[in-house]
């Protein structure tokens, strides 16, 4: 990461609680159609993508949080980022959905310092790169 400015860690969770996810996730009705977003306006024409944000529930969403803080103190630690907040979500994508080239990032903001992308596709191959 210091090096590449990325990091992929295969594997990176128990298999078990990937399949939790991924049955939870395939439970949901309730994800929201995605875009990006200012405070007066939500533009869906970068990314068309359904998203449905993790919230602790003494279950799997709770579990993959837990790992998330886990590698936040150990990226704090070996890199002294001073990450003090993390949120994630489900991205659901269907045919022809897509999201742009983007950096996650604003140029003034210091609030996103380290994104982590989690796929959960039973189907995925490395040859997707992403996709």
């Amino acid at each position: 990461m210091v090096e590449d400015g990325y990091a992929i860690i295969p594997n990176a969770l128990n298999p078990q609680l990937t399949k939790d996810l991924l049955k939870f996730a395939q439970k949901q009705t309730n994800f929201k159609k995605a875009g990006i977003s200012s405070a007066q306006h939500l533009d869906t024409t970068k990314r068309s993508d359904k998203t449905l944000w993790l919230d602790e529930d003494a279950d799997a969403q709770s579990s993959y949080l837990a790992s998330m803080q886990e590698l936040q103190n150990h990226l704090n630690k070996e890199l002294y980022l001073g990450i003090q907040y993390y949120d994630s979500h489900f991205s659901l994508y269907e045919v022809d959905d897509f999201y742009e080239r983007h950096l996650d990032a604003f140029k003034a903001s210091k609030n996103r310092v380290v994104t982590t992308v989690y796929y959960l596709n039973e189907d995925y191959l490395d040859a997707d790169e992403g996709s």
